[in-house]
């Protein structure tokens, strides 16, 4: 039935109780509708298409080679920015890769999939840092949270969150209206971002990292940890309980994160140059080779490129 810019659909299901009782159960599903392409893609929601793709992609992979699964989620990805090329946009440049508002991080996400360790085996340099999990484990378990954790999540899962500790402030104390913390910008996940002297705090859906610079202030480290110099023996795996602004601040943030998460997430604290910190750098998939061809190895601007190039080839 459709009744102005809204389609509903009724479903009926015919059933009996544990005492025999007959009864009918009634879903029904309304799905706002547009007349033009270019409404849909204005009203389009960026996590919910990520989420499909990332389902879709992940149930691929089992049935097919991985490489065959990554190529398709980047030609779906392509074949979903060309429909925008071709009938909404009124640019016409060639050498210009055009993408609609609402789905401009689609690229991005789409490439942190494919890089993930649910789609690509985990980076040599790497592996060390990872010998005391199950890859193969880690993998059914991530295909598990693809499916059963909320659509506002699976950003998160494949790109994370990144905090800057060092830059917190007063005003980070602040709350919502309904009493919340107000978590402060997330940074974008740049290798060249990441300074040395600063404090960051990665969400990963999984764990909560904190990252120390290998010149990070003392006194920094104080406010937050209540010592001057981190014990590698005795690493935190909880913030103390101080009375520093910087303290309270983080410690509120991590309550905010862990309250919106169905697992409890581990917090595991990291100094430059350790081997644990590779456990955070794979999150970071923006980095690749320039000139490669294969897509797990590419560099963001390099997979821009290349959906640039599929675009063009299908108009």
């Amino acid at each position: 039935e459709k009744k102005n810019n809204f389609t509903f659909t009724d479903l009926f299901t015919r059933y009996s109780t544990k005492t025999g009782e007959r009864r009918i159960r009634v879903h029904t599903l309304v799905l706002q509708t547009e007349k033009t392409l270019s409404d849909v893609f204005k009203h389009s929601d960026l996590e919910t298409i990520f989420n499909v793709l990332a389902k879709q992609a992940s149930q691929q992979w089992i049935e097919m080679k991985p490489s065959q699964a990554r190529d398709n989620l980047a030609n779906r990805c392509a074949s979903i920015l060309a429909a925008y090329r071709k009938h909404c946009s009124q640019s016409n440049a060639e050498g210009q890769l055009i993408l609609p508002e609402s789905l401009k991080l689609l690229p991005l996400y789409c490439l942190c999939l494919i890089k993930s360790r649910l789609m690509t085996p985990i980076n040599p340099k790497y592996v060390q840092a990872f010998l005391n999990k199950s890859q193969t484990d880690k993998r059914a378990y991530l295909f598990q949270l693809i499916w059963s954790q909320p659509i506002y999540l699976t950003t998160t899962l494949f790109y994370p969150r990144l905090f800057a500790l060092h830059k917190l402030g007063e005003e980070h104390l602040q709350r919502t209206a309904k009493g919340n913390v107000k978590l402060p910008p997330v940074m974008r996940l740049g290798l060249e971002l990441i300074e040395k002297n600063g404090i960051y705090l990665m969400d990963t859906v999984l764990e909560l990292f904190i990252w120390i610079g290998s010149t990070v202030s003392p006194l920094l480290l104080r406010d937050l940890f209540g010592v001057e110099y981190i014990d590698k023996a005795h690493r935190p795996t909880e913030l103390p309980i101080l009375e520093t602004s910087l303290n309270q601040i983080v410690r509120e943030m991590i309550q905010e994160i862990r309250s919106n998460r169905s697992i409890y997430q581990n917090l595991v604290v990291v100094e430059q140059g350790d081997l644990a910190e590779a456990r955070m750098w794979v999150y970071f998939s923006e980095e690749g080779d320039e000139n490669t061809e294969v897509i797990k190895d590419m560099s963001y601007m390099r997979f821009l490129s290349s959906l640039h190039r599929k675009i063009c080839d299908s108009l």
